[in-house]
C-alpha cells in the first residue's frame, strides 16, 4: 500500500508540475496484454515451450509533456494483471505421440505500474499533426496481489507448496519498456509496448516455481500490452 501511494504521489506531482503548461496532455487509456515468464534455462520438450503466454487487462492514466515539436516526455499510472502458464509434456519417443501428462501452473500477478518514456514523433500527416511515434524509457511497478494454481493430473501430491505466492514473490519490480503509438485522430491512438523486467519473480529463486525448473534464480516476467488511448485535455 505505501508504494503505491508513492507512485500516486509521483504521478501527481508530475502532473501539477506542468498542469498549467499549454505543452501538455493529460488523458486515459485501456487495453489486453499477453505477459509469460522468461528463463529459468527451461529446455524445451520435443520443441514444445513449457513457459507461455498468459492473457491479461489493464488501465490507467497518462501525462505527457511536449519537449518540443519532435519529442515528448510520457509518464503513466497503470493498473495490470499479468501472469503466466508453465505446462509439463510427457512424452516418449518412437512409443507415444507428444500429450500433455495435465502437470499446469497458472501464475497470476496484479501491479500498479508507473512507466516513464521519452516519445519521439517520427511521422506526422500532412497538416502537420502527429501520426506514429517512437516511445523507450523504464518502468516501476509493486504488486498488489498474487496467486497461482497448480493441477497435476497424473501425481495430483507432486511437489504443491502450501504457502501462499504472495509472501514469496519480490513485491518491486523495475525494467525497460519500448513501444509504438498510432495516432487515428489528433485525440485517439492505439498503443503497443513491450516491457522487460529486470527482477526475478522469486524471492531468492527457490519457492514457489515446479520442480522440474533447473534454475528458478532467473524467472523474469515480459509482456505485449495492447492501449487504445484518448487525449482528454
Amino acid at each position: 500500500m505505501r508504494t503505491i501511494i508513492i507512485f500516486f504521489l509521483l504521478f501527481t506531482f508530475s502532473t501539477n508540475l506542468f498542469a498549467n503548461n499549454k505543452k501538455t496532455n493529460f488523458g486515459a487509456l485501456a487495453g489486453i496484454n499477453f505477459s509469460r515468464l522468461n528463463g529459468g534455462h527451461v529446455e524445451q520438450i520435443n520443441r514444445i515451450d513449457q513457459l507461455t503466454s498468459k492473457f491479461g487487462y489493464n488501465f490507467g492514466l497518462f501525462f505527457r509533456y511536449n519537449i518540443n515539436i519532435n519529442s515528448s516526455l510520457n509518464i503513466e499510472l497503470l493498473y495490470l494483471k499479468k501472469g503466466s502458464l508453465w505446462i509439463r509434456p510427457f512424452y516418449i519417443p518412437y512409443i507415444w505421440p507428444k500429450i500433455w501428462d495435465g502437470d499446469i501452473v497458472w501464475y497470476s500477478i496484479n501491479y500498479i505500474e508507473l512507466p516513464i518514456q521519452y516519445e519521439y514523433h517520427l511521422f506526422k500527416r500532412n497538416n502537420g499533426s502527429e501520426l506514429l511515434n517512437l516511445l523507450a524509457g523504464t518502468f516501476f511497478s509493486s504488486v498488489t496481489k498474487a496467486s497461482d494454481l497448480w493441477g497435476f493430473e497424473l501425481a495430483p501430491s507432486k511437489d504443491i507448496p502450501s504457502d501462499p505466492l504472495y509472501k514469496n514473490i519480490n513485491h518491486f519490480d523495475l525494467g525497460l519498456t519500448f513501444g509504438l503509438k498510432y495516432f487515428i485522430s489528433n485525440r485517439i491512438f492505439i498503443k503497443i509496448n513491450y516491457d522487460f523486467s529486470l527482477v526475478n519473480i522469486h524471492k531468492n529463486g527457490i519457492k514457489r516455481a515446479p520442480a522440474d525448473f533447473p534454475d528458478k534464480k532467473n524467472l523474469k516476467m515480459r509482456s505485449l500490452l495492447l492501449y487504445l488511448g484518448i487525449n482528454i485535455f
